[in-house]
């Protein structure tokens, strides 16, 4: 099926699983290696059980003419092709899997999703993992032209510890996509495995926006939030910082809070927005969005900020200094918000435990440091400093009593 190699080179040391567990950075965040994405969606995950690649291949074809209703469209054809395929409603993870013992295939619809709406569409691919063949096959969904992947399928594969790209040499695939393969993605993957064989007993990667149920409304809020609020904010910034890295960081942030917030209330099946507390609040840019989506909230820093005057009255921004180990409570808030909160970052969750007992808490930490103001001191080597900051502020959740969740 693939007959033009366009890269390849032996690893020494590499496994299966190490090769999968690459290979599931690219399948679950393609955005890290194309900048031209924000991230992908996953429509549906399917185990084809029993089937030569002939039957998947004819599966995919039909598929693409029923994107829209994936569940219903999928088991008329499984019917008229005699395919015995699953459903899989927990999509599928890569991380630990050796492909030993299954025979079939797995089939992954994937939709990617650009970074600018404006220029591009969201675009379907699919994705087959052939765990006898050691390879996934990557293939575009849609005819019309577009430059966010490759037009023509390719596969990444790994056969006696040489990882390869390969695709079909007819029809000729395009030199742009066929140097993005071998420049980019290839040297990627080499990177990654190279990383994973330093450091085997490195866990499975931290899906970004993992809690967010919807990456889709994420990507299209932001782009409105960043419109109704960025634009404003850059063009009119009285700080000496460069607007654009702390406008769009806060504005992805507070979309970050809004959507996690939005599926609390609908777990809960409560219709009142959340109020909170942001400590350390800085520019106050995310207590500025957040107020003007409608959360009641205050955020409180050591000095004011030149941007504070161009807020609305509606924004309440305080200058106070906080005593964390006496009496800075919050018993009728939501949420805490320590959003690169410095000193205080440590005892965000301490004071969002103290505060009330159904108080949460949201921590960004920027710089590390122990609860008395000190530079955080890194325990374990084997990680970063930042990595072992987090460790230690999850443990400090844990003691205050919390289930904590990382994103």
């Amino acid at each position: 099926m693939f007959d033009h190699t366009l890269a390849s080179q032996p690893i020494p040391g590499v496994t299966p699983e190490l090769f999968y567990r690459a290979a599931n950075i690219y399948l679950q965040k393609p955005h890290v290696v194309n900048r031209k994405l924000f991230g992908a969606s996953t429509l549906a995950t399917f185990r084809v059980r029993r089937s030569d690649p002939v039957d998947v291949d004819e599966f995919v074809d039909r598929l693409r003419e029923r994107l829209s209703e994936i569940e219903n469209g999928m088991r008329e054809i499984c019917d008229d092709l005699r395919l015995d395929v699953e459903l899989l409603p927990d999509g599928l993870d890569l991380n630990g899997f050796s492909g030993e013992g299954f025979e079939g295939r797995y089939l992954v619809l994937k939709r990617l999703l650009p970074r600018n709406l404006n220029v591009f569409k969201p675009l379907e691919v699919s994705a087959i993992v052939e765990p006898e063949l050691q390879r996934i096959t990557f293939r575009c969904l849609q005819d019309e032209e577009n430059n966010l992947t490759p037009k023509f399928s390719f596969a990444v594969q790994l056969v006696e510890e040489t990882l390869s790209i390969k695709c079909k040499s007819c029809p000729t695939p395009d030199e742009k996509s066929s140097i993005w393969l071998k420049e980019v993605l290839f040297r990627r993957l080499l990177k990654w495995i190279d990383n994973l064989i330093q450091k085997t007993d490195q866990k499975g990667e931290q899906i970004s926006l993992g809690l967010i149920n919807d990456l889709e409304e994420y990507n299209r809020l932001y782009g409105e939030l960043k419109t109704k609020y960025g634009t404003e904010m850059v063009r009119i910034w009285p700080e000496s910082t460069d607007p654009r890295k702390f406008v769009y960081e806060d504005v992805a942030i507070a979309t970050y809070l809004l959507l996690l917030w939005k599926q609390e209330r609908e777990e809960s099946g409560s219709d009142a927005l959340q109020s909170f507390v942001d400590l350390g609040c800085g520019n106050g840019l995310l207590v500025y969005i957040l107020t003007s989506e409608g959360h009641p909230g205050v955020g409180i820093d050591l000095r004011k900020r030149k941007i504070w005057d161009c807020f609305p009255g509606n924004v309440t921004l305080r200058v106070e200094s906080i005593d964390p180990s006496g009496n800075a409570l919050f018993p009728d808030t939501d949420w805490i918000i320590g959003n690169h909160s410095d000193e205080l970052s440590p005892w965000i969750p301490v004071i969002a435990a103290r505060s009330a007992f159904r108080c949460r808490y949201f921590l960004l930490p920027c710089c590390a440091f122990e609860f008395d103001g000190t530079k955080f001191q890194r325990q374990n080597s084997s990680v970063s400093q930042y990595g072992d900051f987090l460790r230690y502020a999850k443990e400090i959740s844990a003691v205050c009593g919390f289930e904590t969740a990382m994103d």
